[in-house]
């Protein structure tokens, strides 16, 4: 099985470990039934293709200091939170993590301009059930200037059957407290041996 390509150097003296899994929560999702893997150490091998150095590496130049723009004249109008929290039941083997960031309100003094999002991801699975795996997101998006407000809520979440993955969204757009616009959608996308 071939792995991403990256570049590293190993430092003398360190150690690679390999760990296999038949998944990796919540990054890749799990497949619709419980999955056991059986390895043959004694018959695998790991091979790491090297580049050794070479003498045209001297005349490489060296990464100069990053650069970007300056950061334009902001007020903090009220300050971010954040926090992550994972939980994890013994029994029934349910893990579930929940991230919040607010990154409070910040206006932009030229054009005064109020900006802030705040976003909400929760991630959940029972251990031997792959189809109890959920994947959600909450995004609130928000923008004010004087007596002007107007804010996005978007939600996402993902579950899955044995058969398909099953989508879940919804967007809302308000003008101060009164919504301009709503939509909701549902979609069913086949696994395909996923």
């Amino acid at each position: 099985m071939q792995l991403n390509d990256i570049a590293y150097a190993f430092p003398a003296g360190h150690r690679v470990r390999l760990a296999l899994s038949t998944s990796y929560w919540p990054t890749v999702w799990p497949s619709p039934e419980a999955v056991t893997l059986t390895v043959y150490t004694g018959a695998s091998t790991l091979d790491l293709p090297e580049r050794p150095p070479r003498a045209e590496d001297a005349a490489l130049a060296p990464f100069g200091e990053p650069e970007g723009a300056a950061e334009p004249p902001m007020t903090t109008l009220s300050d971010g939170r954040g926090s992550r929290v994972v939980t994890h039941d013994v029994n029934p083997d349910r893990v579930e993590s929940v991230a919040e960031h607010d990154s409070g309100m910040e206006r932009f003094d030229a054009i005064g301009v109020a900006v802030g999002v705040a976003v909400r991801e929760r991630y959940r699975v029972v251990g031997d059930d792959p189809l109890t795996a959920l994947g959600s997101l909450a995004w609130t998006i928000r923008r004010e200037r004087a007596d002007w407000r107007v804010r996005i809520e978007a939600k996402m979440e993902l579950t899955c059957t044995a058969q398909a993955f099953v989508v879940d969204q919804s967007l809302a757009a308000f003008e101060g407290d009164a919504q301009v616009y709503a939509q909701s959608w549902h979609r069913e996308i086949p696994r395909d041996l996923a």
